[in-house]
């Protein structure tokens, strides 16, 4: 968010016009007229409301005034910046458990923008998470396989899960390379993670990651990693009824 918008959300979260009227959830009359203006001017009050709505549990529709205020700002600044307040208010709401909503709004953003790498891969992995849930759905693998794809070579969960999404669609395309490609990049993925780690959290979600190779048939995958992380993470040693 740039300079002169901070400070005018700043300003606005002050300003006592901005709580409801007595006995409603409304925002006042003065603030609503900010917002309606075609302007520049009206981001922030735009956003206040949106804030304001957030406050009150109305995720939707504040995810839907916040992007009304990042047309303004596309329209007034251009593509990128609306690209980054699209995921900015993506984040916002997907740390509201809005996961298909974060979605649209990481769409949108990567379609303002395909060079916003953070939206191209926020978005690859919440539909890796998502495929995962819904069943291992491919079609969703297949989008996230070919997002995280652009990713792998900054962020090490990016390839652990680009790996995944990719396993998954071999399997389904029944393209042998592809799985042997797969299965190397997530044990790459997962040796990365646990090399001198110490943490015990993220021992617990590395586990989570190896119990999935052997929900999958990937027995030996799982054998080699724990016997790489016994010798080279920093945490307590992995016994094999963990794994059960």
């Amino acid at each position: 968010m740039n300079e002169l918008v901070a400070r005018a959300v700043a300003d606005l979260l002050d300003r006592p016009d901005l709580a409801p009227a007595p006995a409603t959830d409304d925002v006042s009359s003065q603030i609503a007229q900010d917002a309606v203006s075609m302007t520049e001017s009206a981001i922030g009050p735009i956003k206040g409301i949106a804030k304001h709505s957030m406050n009150k549990g109305h995720v939707a529709m504040a995810g839907v005034l916040y992007a009304a205020a990042a047309r303004l700002v596309r329209q007034q600044k251009g593509d990128e910046d609306a690209s980054q307040e699209l995921a900015h208010t993506a984040d916002v709401i997907e740390g509201a458990n809005h996961h298909e909503l974060a979605v649209a709004l990481w769409r949108e953003a990567v379609q303002l923008d395909p060079n916003n790498l953070g939206a191209v891969n926020r978005l690859g992995q919440r539909l890796h998470h998502l495929a995962q849930r819904g069943g291992d759905d491919v079609d969703r693998y297949r989008e996230a396989e070919h997002l995280l794809s652009r990713a792998t070579f900054v962020d090490n969960h990016a390839k652990l899960f680009h790996g995944w999404s990719k396993l998954f669609v071999a399997r389904a395309d029944r393209d042998v390379e592809g799985q042997y490609q797969a299965r190397n990049e997530i044990l790459e993925a997962l040796k990365h993670w646990a090399f001198g780690t110490r943490d015990g959290v993220a021992r617990r979600g590395w586990i989570r990651q190896v119990k999935r190779l052997v929900d999958v048939g990937l027995n030996d995958e799982a054998a080699e990693l724990v016997e790489f992380a016994n010798r080279n993470a920093g945490w307590e040693p992995i016994e094999p009824s963990e794994l059960g």
